[in-house]
């Protein structure tokens, strides 16, 4: 088994590895030394035959995601690997495979729901190119521009959780020195056939900014690469980043403006977002977030983003029927993405069910209201 895994470690060696064995995910060696004070949880040892023992700890499979969130704050890769044959039907060891290499930017179980975690990816020929998803919901975004400030000052907006660059650029580096760094293949970044054609709706995009385009091909790659047999079916679309009609603000306005996080404790809890916050549901706040961080600069869409607030401030029987049912809504995008890469479980079949009962009624408040408010739930 101990060889089994060594052949396994050498395929994540940048990665702490959790290796399914029963009921537990265990590590050895190194991992298990670097782990168990961050997990707080005990080291032991594990006989290596010929007397010696190796480091080891584990960990409970079905709580294994509050550990992983924990290694992964903490800055680390983490390598999920289980048995991939039936055990009653193998002959000696059971196959073992690596499913899954978690990073900050691939992390879908997170503890702030109001919050998107993006993972960002940037490549530069003669101009910048930009593109963000976030995997937890599906939301995919490219921006191209000449400017180095402007995809800086979205960097800021999103706050990816991980930023991609490819090698031998070194012009990245120090200008974006403050994000958490993952260097990838740069030749990634040129297959963009198979970003085409996965998103082949969107060809007319993609040909236009060619640039982004590439940005947007790297992180694919980066996301097929540590999430292997999986289509990510819960990302439906591309969309770009529409500069004309949002306000650009750079990182110090942002931050005196203290639109979602405090200048003093840089908490959320006192900002622009903490007080306007009355959503029901988790996409509705993250939703509400992103608003605050890019104010329009669009009369109509302004005039249209304010008609849709008065009707729902001045019918009140309206707004109340709404706020109660939404208010049993549950977070539909990340259950998306939670069965869509195979981790769905009862409990999350059961909320997709229970939310999609309710659209038919909220469609039903609108129209016997006479309404033609944009409600995005």
């Amino acid at each position: 088994m101990l060889e089994q895994y060594k052949q396994i470690k050498k395929k994540a060696a940048d990665a702490i590895l959790f290796f399914r064995l029963g009921d537990f995910y265990e590590m050895f060696r190194p991992d298990a030394e670097i782990a168990a004070p961050i997990l707080d949880i005990v080291l032991t040892a594990r006989d290596a035959g010929n007397g010696t023992k190796i480091p080891m700890c584990g960990v409970p499979y079905h709580s294994a995601e509050n550990y992983v969130q924990k290694l992964v704050s903490a800055g680390y890769k983490v390598a999920i690997c289980v048995q991939v044959e039936d055990p009653r039907t193998s002959k000696g060891i059971v196959k073992r495979e690596i499913v899954r290499v978690i990073t900050p930017g691939t992390l879908d179980f997170l503890g702030n729901e109001t919050k998107n975690n993006y993972l960002a990816s940037i490549y530069k020929e003669k101009e910048w190119g930009l593109a963000y998803t976030d995997i937890s919901t599906g939301h995919f975004q490219i921006i191209q521009t000449p400017s180095v400030e402007t995809i800086q000052s979205e960097l800021n907006r999103i706050a990816p959780s991980e930023l991609l660059l490819p090698q031998d650029n070194i012009y990245s580096y120090s200008l974006f020195s403050e994000y958490y760094t993952s260097i990838i293949d740069k030749n990634w970044y040129s297959q963009t056939k198979i970003l085409k054609e996965r998103f082949s709706e969107h060809l007319e995009l993609l040909n236009r900014m060619p640039v982004a385009t590439k940005a947007a091909t790297g992180l694919w790659c980066y996301i097929k690469n540590n999430i292997p047999n999986s289509d990510q079916n819960h990302i439906l679309k591309i969309s770009s980043v529409q500069n004309n009609t949002i306000m650009v603000l750079d990182k110090w306005t942002r931050k005196n403006l203290e639109l979602v996080e405090t200048l003093r404790n840089n908490d959320e809890k006192g900002s622009l977002f903490s007080i306007l916050n009355q959503t029901k549901t988790a996409f509705g706040a993250r939703l509400l977030r992103n608003w605050i961080q890019q104010p329009l600069i669009d009369k109509k869409l302004i005039e249209e983003r304010l008609n849709t607030v008065e009707e729902l401030t001045k019918h009140t029987f309206l707004r109340k029927d709404l706020q109660k049912i939404l208010s049993k809504i549950y977070d539909l995008e990340r259950i998306l993405s939670r069965i869509s890469l195979g981790r769905g479980n009862a409990r999350d079949l059961f909320a997709l069910a229970t939310t999609l009962s309710y659209l038919p009624k909220i469609r039903s408040i609108i129209i016997e209201n006479n309404s033609r408010a944009y409600i995005n739930i």
